[in-house]
């Protein structure tokens, strides 16, 4: 507060930053991975690459004669954090850089891109030119390197915004415009890579896409937001329980071959003829975050 009263805002005093829509305390991300025991010491920053996409970047150091896997962090994140807080990359740092007066000084800690991460798992290499290809425009999008053929898109904390400039660099170098959905299918570049391989391939169409097919309870259908697509529910598909099947229901015109459907009644009617395809008789369970809570209430009122 300035002596005549006025209030001046200089921000925030902690470390909680805000990551497309969810808003996440740093120190829990650090104190969560102080735990791992090839862990040292770590530090978890955001950062924003060029396209003003922001990501969760964990730098440590490392125990005497640890050599933990990337992979293994993120599989030990995922026990004690939910998805949206694993970070994107894990940096190792042989020492932290200090200011003059010896605090730590975030703003010298390496941007991923620039840093050829080490890894103790094996990375498998391309195995032919449209791999390599692939590795190209993963590397580039997700701003990581080196990246396996056999990586996991989500398990290097692929998002939907990083889903669309990989599939558009796609469209542009191999001439397939594919929906984002197809990731649930195959989410590494070798699977990817196999099916793009085939002239005739397409990628099947259908306004229902799996994301959880294994359980004994009654199938959940989440129905898309504005966007069309369902990339976004691939955590909250995971975060049910094993024992609930869960099927996003995406646009139709993703695949760039249908005519868009302009009114929530004809997404209504079409998503109930789809629903109805897997599940013939009820009750039904439908959700759908934002618009599609909008076009599920329609499916609703229909008395599907």
């Amino acid at each position: 507060m300035l002596p005549d009263g006025v209030i001046e805002c200089l921000g925030r005093m902690d470390f909680q930053v805000k990551i497309r829509g969810h808003r996440i305390e740093l120190g829990e991300i650090e104190t969560a991975l102080a735990t791992h025991p090839a862990v040292r010491e770590c530090i978890v920053t955001a950062r924003e690459d060029a396209a003003g996409d922001k990501k969760l970047v964990a730098y440590y150091l490392a125990q005497p004669n640890a050599q933990p896997a990337n992979s293994e962090f993120r599989q030990y994140l995922k026990q004690k954090l939910p998805e949206y807080m694993i970070p994107s990359a894990f940096i190792r740092m042989e020492a932290f850089p200090l200011s003059p007066n010896g605090k730590l000084d975030r703003r010298q800690l390496p941007a991923p891109e620039t840093v050829i991460q080490t890894r103790a798992e094996e990375i498998v290499a391309p195995a032919n030119e449209m791999e390599q290809q692939l590795v190209a425009i993963w590397q580039q999008a997700l701003r990581l390197q080196p990246i396996s053929v056999t990586d996991n898109f989500f398990d290097l904390g692929g998002h939907s915004l990083l889903a669309v400039r990989i599939f558009w660099a796609i469209e542009e170098q191999f001439g397939k415009k594919l929906p984002l959905a197809t990731l649930f299918q195959f989410p590494t570049i070798r699977q990817l890579a196999t099916q793009l391989a085939e002239a005739s391939w397409q990628p099947s169409w259908s306004s229902v896409v799996p994301l959880q097919v294994d359980g004994k309870n009654p199938p959940f259908f989440c129905v898309h937001a504005v966007g069309g697509n369902v990339l976004e529910y691939y955590e909250l598909a995971r975060q049910v329980g094993a024992e609930q099947p869960f099927f996003g229901l995406q646009a139709v015109g993703l695949n760039g071959q249908q005519t868009p459907l302009k009114s929530i009644e004809e997404m209504a009617a079409h998503y109930i003829h789809e629903v109805r395809q897997l599940q013939p008789t009820g009750p039904y369970y439908l959700g759908g975050r934002s618009f599609g809570g909008v076009v599920a209430y329609e499916m609703a009122a229909r008395s599907l």
